[in-house]
């Protein structure tokens, strides 16, 4: 993924400094991933055949493909440094929506449970070393529900 053409508002560019993290797939070509280049990060979206990588938005984080292919999920910077709000991007419409009921906390990339929820790890407030995994409804303000005690990190195993 280094080696990919990297587009930034239809610009190539090759920045010395690009990492790339997070990476979540549509399908056997195409995926999201976070870029980070000259202090800022990008939600971007890249195609496995054409090897490009090209910037959808700034400001967006560890990315994750909804199970059905029509929504990503993605941590954004809120206004207190260190704190993160989670927003999920319609990618028929190009329109973001951030989820007010996340904690900002939320520091890992999100997994979707299923069309309409996504999951995150988050360390507590009273325990440290103790995480919990939580569960958030992407349509409406929601508020987050425990989903696995002392676990971390999610993943959904679909077959």
């Amino acid at each position: 993924l280094e080696r990919f053409t990297l587009l930034v508002d239809g610009e190539e560019i090759a920045p010395a400094d690009r990492n790339i993290w997070g990476v979540s797939f549509v399908d056997d070509r195409t995926f999201y991933a976070t870029v980070a280049f000259a202090g800022s990060t990008y939600l971007a979206r890249g195609d496995l055949l054409e090897r490009t990588l090209t910037t959808v938005r700034e400001d967006a984080e560890c990315p994750s493909v909804s199970p059905d292919g029509t929504r990503v999920a993605y941590k954004v910077a809120a206004e207190e440094a260190g704190r993160w709000s989670l927003a999920v991007l319609d990618l028929a419409t190009g329109r973001q929506t951030r989820l007010p009921g996340a904690d900002p906390r939320v520091d890992d990339q999100v997994e979707w449970l299923d069309d309409d929820t996504v999951l995150y790890g988050l360390p507590r407030e009273d325990e440290p070393g103790v995480t919990d995994v939580w569960a958030l409804d992407t349509r409406s303000d929601a508020t987050p529900q425990l989903f696995v005690e002392q676990a971390w990190s999610p993943a959904v195993v679909r077959q």
